[in-house]
């Protein structure tokens, strides 16, 4: 229990304030004045006690004031001073009840947070249910690290999917598919459509098939079959110097023709 304050020098409105008389809180002590004149101040110097956080002092030094802030406590078990930009000697447990611990706990402007929510927990549970509060809370942060992580790969799945599926597909229904034994065989059966389906365009292009001409005279094509080889020979000969005799050149003093061919 706080029992008195001996000095607050340097600290807000406190650039050096002194007890002027031997009083001691009881049980129950009230503070007044008006707007300005330190009230807040006090409610700081507390919790900077408690909290055993220098900062919040620090933070308050008075204007166009001394350079070293000092705090001295008297409590019911020794005294804790604040000097050299740190607290030493007992750090009671003390509960701060104003407009910040309002405004971080329980409202904040027009709403009410999640954070609010967590640290309500701790006030009402206690300090042994505090480690719970924080356990509840570092799972809170887990779960929404791991739901990030869920949406990310979300998206890359439905990416790829958009590339590789059919037209319209959704990720789930794309999940639900069953494995196929005989995958392998209908990617080469596909494979092997597609080819064809490729080169269907050159079958297209390509032109159509012609008649072949057959002899329209049917005698002499089985005259021609109904000949020997030494026949087909003799009838050869006999062309070749027919031709020769009718191309035969008139000049004595040139070669023959049948001598040239020879």
């Amino acid at each position: 229990m706080l029992q008195k304050i001996n000095i607050i020098e340097n600290v807000g409105r406190f650039e050096k304030a002194l007890p002027t008389q031997n009083v001691r809180f009881e049980k129950c002590t009230f503070f007044f004045g008006e707007n300005g004149w330190g009230k807040s101040t006090i409610a700081d110097i507390l919790r900077s006690l408690t909290l055993g956080d220098p900062e919040i002092i620090l933070g308050r030094k008075t204007l166009a004031g001394g350079p070293d802030q000092k705090i001295s406590l008297q409590l019911d078990s020794g005294r804790a001073n604040f000097e050299g930009g740190s607290w030493n000697g007992t750090q009671p447990r003390v509960a701060v009840f104003d407009s910040l611990f309002v405004n971080d706990n329980v409202y904040s402007g027009d709403t009410v947070s999640a954070d609010h929510l967590r640290r309500q927990y701790g006030l009402v549970v206690g300090e042994k249910g505090v480690k719970l509060v924080r356990q509840i809370v570092a799972l809170d942060e887990e779960n929404t690290e791991n739901n990030k992580t869920i949406r990310a790969l979300e998206a890359e799945l439905t990416a790829g999917l958009r590339g590789i599926g059919p037209a319209g597909m959704s990720l789930p229904a794309f999940e639900a598919l069953e494995v196929d034994p005989n995958i392998d065989s209908a990617i080469s059966d596909k494979e092997a459509e597609v080819s064809r389906a490729a080169k269907s365009k050159e079958l297209k292009a390509a032109a159509g098939a012609s008649t072949f001409p057959l002899p329209s005279e049917l005698a002499t094509f089985e005259a021609a079959l109904s000949k020997t080889v030494e026949g087909i020979a003799a009838d050869a000969v006999e062309a070749v110097r027919s031709h020769v005799a009718a191309h035969e050149c008139t000049v004595p003093t040139e070669q023959g023709l049948e001598t040239w061919l020879e």
